[in-house]
């Protein structure tokens, strides 16, 4: 029996092993060199996850960067627990559920949301100067376009006709429940929600302190991590007036009373 797959991950688990068995001459070796090159594949993408949410830990607690081995450790066997229902006879089913719905509109409306606080907010020129910094040269004029104004239009695109056109998921013709569906968008949500959430968060504790102004200035720790950089950014940048020039970064945290010697 032949099973037929349109899209999802049955292509790199069904279609694709199905076609090196049938028409390329020794079926078994490149079965192996395929099968190892989703695994680093794999690999490669968990490092890259894991370095995300490790960062974003160890920047909201420092005190964290003390504990990295445990941390880690505990964070992979996590993943690790949380990974064996999707090896159970409807892994499959349950994974492509998730796969629909954590790595779809919402991933999009995430990177809308990043495009605009960087380089909208935050300043693309600003970014631009912070690249030269640390890269030693400026971004050219295309990529900024790029930045500012075709990604985000092009992002939003895709988000609009992604809603118009989204159907429910359906696993080899069967229909999710709408208790399923429903912890899907629960998931979906999770990540997208901590924008404004933690917005709201911010801007309540600042109403409490009598600071909403400070919602959008800089944080006072703002900079580069390494003393050493910011010593050498302060320097770069006492040559001009930060007040009056275009792309001064008027930051009061690159006073050098911010930074611990």
């Amino acid at each position: 029996m032949r099973v037929m797959v349109v899209a999802g991950p049955g292509l790199a688990f069904i279609a694709y092993p199905e076609a090196i068995s049938r028409t390329l001459p020794y079926p078994q070796i490149w079965s192996i060199l395929f099968f190892f090159m989703l695994f680093t594949l794999g690999l490669d993408s968990e490092f890259a996850f894991m370095e995300t949410v490790l960062t974003s830990l160890y920047d909201t607690s420092p005190r964290m960067r003390h504990h990295k081995v445990l941390l880690t450790s505990s964070l992979c066997a996590s993943c690790f627990l949380l990974g064996i229902p999707l090896c159970a006879t409807m892994g499959q089913y349950i994974f492509y559920l998730i796969d629909t719905f954590g790595g779809g509109i919402g991933v999009l409306l995430i990177a809308i949301f990043e495009l605009i606080g960087l380089h909208w907010v935050y300043g693309v020129q600003r970014f631009s100067n912070d690249l030269k910094f640390m890269l030693g040269y400026s971004p050219s004029m295309f990529w900024k376009v790029c930045w500012v104004f075709i990604d985000p239009i092009s992002l939003m695109a895709l988000f609009i006709f992604s809603v118009i056109t989204w159907p429910n998921p359906t696993y080899n013709g069967i229909e999710y429940p709408d208790w399923a569906i429903g912890i899907g968008w629960f998931l979906a949500a999770i990540s997208v929600g901590m924008i404004p959430l933690v917005f709201i968060i911010v801007v309540f504790k600042m109403l409490l302190t009598g600071k909403i102004s400070d919602v959008f200035k800089p944080a006072k720790n703002w900079g580069p991590g390494c003393p050493e950089a910011r010593r050498e950014l302060l320097a770069s940048q006492s040559a001009f007036d930060m007040e009056q020039t275009k792309y001064g970064i008027d930051n009061p945290a690159l006073e050098a009373r911010y930074y611990p010697q």
